[in-house]
């Protein structure tokens, strides 16, 4: 299973803000709270939102699930097996919930430096749409856990599948109302990846 959810976060909440992080369980809210800047306590709180309300779905009692974060920084439940990750940009949240590892990155489709691609991508990487590879690149590193900290040309990124330590990874990237928006996860049988508004 792997269910991707996301939202466009254009609710004017500053009146709200407080009710809404205290809507959310404790490990949440520190996940918000933890942002010193406004605009960034504010996307942290819209994705938090989201996989709250992606996890009223598909569990229970979705205030028993605990986040904490590995050494390198990626998050996950405590003490449960299913894998999670977030992204959002200019205004929109995206969620990823699956029963093995999972990452996703969601960005706004504008206009790019070429030296950008020219940096960061390898040659056939450079022949395709530049947020149809970035998004598969930042999803593909927070599957495997390691965040951007790899050289971006380490792997290619335009098959459906790359493999990576023994492991095959799969991708799924569609484009919804200006947005470049994929996943990468590694159960082959989790094909179907459904966007949920």
């Amino acid at each position: 299973m792997t269910l991707a959810f996301y939202r466009k976060n254009d609710a004017d909440i500053s009146e709200n803000k407080d009710e809404l992080i205290n809507t959310l369980p404790e490990s949440f809210k520190t996940r918000v709270l933890r942002h010193s800047d406004e605009k960034g306590r504010t996307e942290s709180l819209f994705a938090s939102l989201l996989l709250f309300d992606a996890l009223k779905k598909i569990v229970k009692e979705p205030k028993d699930y605990i986040i904490n974060a590995d050494e390198k920084g990626k998050p996950y439940f405590e003490g449960n097996p299913l894998f999670f990750n977030l992204s959002h940009s200019h205004g929109v949240s995206f969620c990823v919930l699956s029963d093995s590892p999972v990452g996703c990155d969601v960005e706004k489709i504008r206009e790019v430096n070429a030296s950008v691609s020219e940096k960061y991508f390898t040659e056939e990487e450079k022949c395709r749409d530049f947020f149809w590879v970035w998004t598969r690149k930042e999803s593909f590193f927070k599957a495997i856990g390691t965040g951007l900290t790899l050289p971006l040309r380490s792997v290619s990124v335009t098959a459906d599948s790359v493999s990576y330590s023994g492991k095959e990874y799969f991708f799924k990237t569609v484009v919804i109302d200006g947005y470049a928006f994929s996943v990468c996860f590694s159960d082959e049988n989790a094909d179907f990846i459904e966007l949920l508004d």
